[in-house]
């Protein structure tokens, strides 16, 4: 009511611009008859607070046009203002980001126009953002396969509402830089998509370092390699001569009737095969920490491959009075397949060293085995069963020292004190690194002083009761020697040469040599032989490129018996020998029983390579 107007003085009075009631929009309708719309004013009231109202207000006359009154609208809007006010602050707060972000920012109207440009890209692709107003992606000279790729991602973002990612290149005076853009929808008020958003970062740091990373990957891929092949090579290099001593000794020892001459020639070839042992155990390693060792996986009479290991074994520990008992379970199959080779290699390490590694007392070997059934059929055969071996060797031994333990299995490492025993200290970690490369575990007990126990824990396959077990190697030798053959044997060395000579000569074999493979080829050519012992690595021509013309008839019989004898003797040679038309494959040092083994076959007419 207009006379209580008054009432309300003090207050208008109070606030914080000090508006006096007559200032006010319905005083001012009232009295001078103003209208007033929208005007929005700050106050104080009286208990501290600050307000923000928005005041209309419209005079009422009468027929005459006199004012009676006057009606006038006070609304709080100090919660739209203050609303207002932190959206105009995060709009700054947002312009700020983007107007000083490294990445680029873009935005894009559906029809592919720029919206809004940041600074950061003139750094990136040395255009000013102000020669993007108003322009399309195509009026900027951008390469057309990068539009292409923009007015893809943009229709796939508009049409599915979902992120995309994009990779692209921008050649600058400085080089190629290399960027990653996100595109993200932005939402119009009917929950279609307005606009596109895209982020733009520059990862050409990271190209280069993926590229740096890729290039070490490379050069490590290389020195592998390299490294490999350094190991092939000093392999043959040190065969080559081995396999001279180790004739030459064993050549001595047929011929020496002295007791005393025979010692000596026998401790020098047990040093020659210790000393063989070293290089192969180096090899190993290497195969292994370079990922080439690889396992075979055949058919495998356990029982037997324990008997012959145990009496190996035995003896050595007899011949230091140990007492070596052994037990092997019942359990344990007649047929298992795996790899004996590295399976015996495991085992002779282990019992090798427990024998070693003891002075007094005994060793002891145990061989448990648990069959675990399959049931799953394979159309009309039953899954082969898995077998769980444990082997476990103790010995009563020096032990090892509690803070050697844990560390037994490193390359290098030696679990005894005593210098007295020697040895790489390579063993152990082949022999681990086998049986994690046969999917098995191998554990250590050990107490100074007292002996250790080694365990070994494997999951070995079943053999099918068809399988027929491959023959060990030299089985049945002393019983079959091979007949007379007329043999032409292409090496270049002449220490090997001369050895080879005199060790078939001894076996009543009629012998032609030759020092290269061309040599052998002109022989070949001349007369008619049973056989050619091809050396691999030959000046002139080598024993492969050799084989190969042999075998396309450009030397005498193309069908004629030829077996490698060559110092190359890692995994893998053997097949690539046999692959360029070898029948068979001998390495060296030359082991006499299985010289005499490809002979003997040679000599029944039997030309196929086991």
């Amino acid at each position: 009511p207009l006379d209580r107007l008054d009432e309300y003085k003090g207050w208008w009075a109070d606030s914080g611009r000090r508006i006096e009631a007559r200032e006010w929009a319905f005083a001012r309708a009232f009295e001078r008859g103003e209208t007033s719309m929208n005007e929005i004013i700050d106050i104080e009231c009286f208990d501290g607070a600050r307000k923000t109202i928005r005041n209309a207000a419209v005079p009422v006359r009468d027929a005459s046009g006199r004012i009676i009154s006057a009606i006038a609208v006070i609304e709080d809007i100090s919660a739209e203002r203050r609303a207002q006010e932190a959206l105009r602050n995060r709009e700054v707060q947002y312009r700020a980001l983007a107007e000083n972000s490294p990445d680029m920012i873009v935005r894009y109207s559906p029809d592919l126009h720029y919206l809004y440009v940041n600074p950061s890209i003139e750094h990136a692709v040395g255009i000013p953002p102000e020669a993007f107003k108003g322009k399309r992606i195509g009026q900027l000279g951008l390469p057309k396969d990068l539009q292409c790729s923009i007015a893809k991602a943009v229709h796939a973002v508009r049409k599915t509402g979902q992120e995309q990612t994009l990779e692209w290149s921008w050649e600058t005076s400085v080089g190629t830089k290399h960027f990653q853009t996100m595109f993200a929808p932005e939402a119009s008020r009917d929950g279609g998509v307005d606009s596109v958003l895209t982020i733009s970062r520059e990862i050409t740091s990271l190209r280069r370092l993926e590229e740096d990373l890729r290039r070490t990957r490379d050069a490590a891929e290389e020195a592998n390699r390299a490294k490999s092949q350094f190991l092939a090579n000093m392999s043959h290099e040190i065969r080559t001569p081995m396999n001279g001593i180790m004739g030459m000794v064993e050549l001595s020892l047929m011929g020496c009737k002295d007791a005393r001459s025979r010692e000596y020639l026998g401790y020098a070839k047990n040093s020659a095969v210790n000393l063989l042992d070293i290089v192969n155990d180096i090899l190993d390693l290497s195969k292994i920490e370079a990922g080439r060792m690889e396992l075979e996986k055949s058919v495998f009479r356990p029982r037997e491959m324990l008997e012959s290991l145990f009496a190996i074994q035995g003896s050595q520990a007899e011949q230091k009075g140990l007492r070596f008992k052994t037990h092997v379970d019942p359990n344990v199959p007649k047929r298992l397949v795996g790899d004996e080779g590295r399976l015996r290699q495991i085992l002779t390490n282990l019992v090798g060293n427990a024998v070693k590694y003891t002075r007094e007392g005994e060793v002891a070997v145990f061989v448990t085995a648990e069959v675990l059934k399959q049931d799953q059929e394979q159309g009309e055969h039953r899954r082969a069963d898995l077998v769980s071996l444990v082997f476990s060797i103790r010995d009563t031994g020096i032990g090892i020292a509690p803070d050697k333990l844990p560390r037994i299995f490193e390359p290098f490492t030696r679990g005894a004190q005593d210098a007295e025993f020697g040895g790489t200290g390579l063993g152990l970690t082949i022999t681990k690194q086998l049986v994690e490369l046969m999917n098995g575990r191998i554990d250590v007990r050990s107490t100074l002083g007292q002996g250790s126990t080694f365990t070994v824990s494997l999951l070995l396959q079943t053999a099918p009761k068809e399988a027929i077990p491959a023959e060990p190697l030299g089985e049945g030798i002393a019983q079959v020697r091979a007949k007379p053959l007329r043999i032409l044997l292409a090496e270049d060395n002449e220490i090997n040469r001369f050895m080879a000579v005199e060790l078939l000569k001894l076996r009543g074999h009629e012998i032609v040599t030759a020092d290269n493979g061309k040599q052998a080829l002109e022989a070949l050519a001349k007369e008619a032989f049973d056989l050619v012992l091809m050396d691999a690595q030959m000046p002139v021509m080598d024993g492969e490129e050799a084989t190969r013309r042999i075998r396309a008839g450009e030397a005498g019989n193309p069908r004629i018996h030829i077996v490698a004898l060559t110092a190359y003797a890692l995994r893998g040679d053997r097949e690539r020998f046999l692959a360029v038309g070898m029948d068979d494959y001998l390495s060296k040092p030359i082991d006499l029983e299985e010289l005499e083994r490809v002979l003997a076959r040679i000599g029944s007419g039997d030309k196929s390579a086991e």
